[in-house]
């Protein structure tokens, strides 16, 4: 298995708060619901995405705001680019072992962490990786990987990245 790779302080000061300000749950950009685990018919199984990049299309008129992550990850092509925000539970909860992409043999994913919480990004082989704030993690795309709800903030906000490297 190769291991994730861990990058703390991913971006500036300045393009990481904007960022997070930008995605704020009370700044009026839309984010949808979705099932954060298909199988599941739990009452916590949901969680809140706002899609910036599908397939060969733009869809969010906030991309400028990604442009210095885009940049770090320096992509050939990318695939999908979002936001998920898994709202806080009483106990924590996973979403289920999954991969990204459906280009897993050469794609790659990222998860950029908008908020210090204890929701892990949690490997099936491998290791759990903490939620810290300004915190990206890549690793290949067929990497099977699952994200845990909070107990200790009202949410949890991270980016997904998914691209093909040059």
């Amino acid at each position: 298995m190769t291991e994730p790779i861990v990058v703390d302080n991913f971006l500036n000061d300045g393009d990481f708060n904007r960022l997070r300000e930008t995605l704020a749950p009370d700044n009026n950009l839309p984010w949808f619901q979705l099932r954060h685990n298909r199988e599941s018919k739990e009452l916590f199984n949901n969680q809140f995405t706002h899609m910036f990049y599908v397939p060969g299309e733009w869809v969010s008129d906030t991309r400028e705001i990604l442009v210095p992550a885009i940049n770090r990850i320096d992509p050939f092509l990318l695939i999908r680019v979002k936001a998920n925000l898994l709202l806080h539970t009483a106990e924590p909860h996973c979403g289920g072992y999954h991969t990204d992409s459906m280009r897993d043999d050469i794609a790659w994913s990222g998860v950029l962490y908008l908020d210090t919480c204890n929701g892990p990004t949690d490997f099936k082989d491998g290791p759990k990786i903490d939620a810290v704030a300004n915190r990206f993690i890549k690793f290949p795309g067929y990497l099977e990987h699952m994200s845990w709800t909070a107990t200790d903030t009202s949410f949890r906000r991270v980016i997904n990245f998914n691209w093909i490297p040059k």
